[in-house]
């Protein structure tokens, strides 16, 4: 039997939730209009349940413990209101699907042959979403983009946000579901400059939006600003087609085990202080990440171990 696939657009959106996975861990969790939701595994309604009740999904963290946010930091929480319990978290969720797709058509419901396929292929589902805005009045013509997230400083309060950024020079910052700045690249640069925060100081209040209001402990691990607008330069780069600050470094590493010599480790050394700093663990694979580069830029006497 020919074996053939086909691929669909699965319009949704993305709200917080926390992982349990030896540590707390913000995450967005995507939504979908089919009725799914990607909590680092792609489930159904019945599926995030479970998920719930065997505590892989959470809808608090303890005061005293550490709150981890991917590329941000680790936030040790002295006082916290979460704003759901488990019943309630589900009803939102149901409440963003029905949102989605009001007259509840075409769920998808992962059954048991479903499950067995993955099972037996030992697949974990867990498909990438993709920020897209829709450039036009007419049809359904869309941008893609990419972002990350950062803590935004306003008049009133510190709040998680998301940036997301677009091909045609566009960058949208969201608060929750409240867009918070619209403008082009430059503009959102000077925006993250002058409003992003990614250090919350001892007894501040910070928001994140519909899941909790937080009173911050201490600061345990975070990402400087700079950094953050390096990873943006590199978001930037890569929907336009561009080379990352992480392909710059992984080609002259390469160019130095080939000429081996003290010019070739001065520009691995230069591509390597431009990956952001929080990224440079992925140069390289999951045992060594970027062990190696260090090696030849700080201590080329010392030998590679294999």
């Amino acid at each position: 039997m020919r074996q053939i696939i086909r691929k669909k657009i699965i319009e949704g959106t993305s709200t917080p939730g926390i992982i349990y996975n030896l540590n707390y861990c913000y995450s967005n969790f995507d939504v979908y209009e089919d009725g799914t939701i990607n909590c680092w595994e792609l489930v159904d309604k019945k599926g995030l349940k479970n998920k719930i009740e065997n505590g892989w999904v959470v809808t608090s963290v303890p005061n005293g413990q550490n709150l981890f946010i991917h590329g941000l930091g680790c936030y040790k929480i002295k006082n916290a209101q979460w704003l759901h319990s488990n019943k309630s978290y589900l009803v939102n969720i149901e409440k963003i699907i029905k949102k989605l797709n009001p007259t509840l058509e075409n769920i998808f419901l992962m059954g048991n042959g479903y499950k067995k396929k993955n099972e037996e292929r030992r697949t974990l589902e867990s498909p990438q979403s993709i920020d897209i805005y829709v450039d036009g009045k007419f049809g359904f013509f869309f941008q893609e983009g990419n972002g990350f997230d950062i803590f935004i400083k306003t008049d009133t309060d510190i709040i998680l946000s998301r940036v997301c950024v677009y091909k045609k020079e566009k960058i949208r910052i969201f608060a929750g579901d409240n867009k918070i700045f619209d403008g082009d690249y430059k503009q959102g640069k000077e925006f993250i400059n002058s409003y992003g925060v990614t250090k919350i100081e001892r007894e501040q209040k910070y928001h994140i939006p519909n899941l909790a209001i937080v009173i911050n402990d201490v600061t345990v691990d975070w990402t400087d600003l700079d950094q953050k607008q390096k990873e943006l330069d590199d978001i930037i780069r890569k929907i336009n087609g561009k080379k990352t600050s992480l392909e710059l470094c992984r080609e002259a590493y390469l160019n130095y085990l080939i000429y081996t010599n003290d010019f070739h480790r001065q520009k691995l050394k230069e591509a390597y202080e431009n990956v952001p700093e929080h990224e440079r663990c992925y140069l390289g694979d999951m045992d060594y990440r970027d062990t190696d580069y260090r090696r030849i830029i700080y201590n080329p006497e010392e030998k590679r171990q294999v």
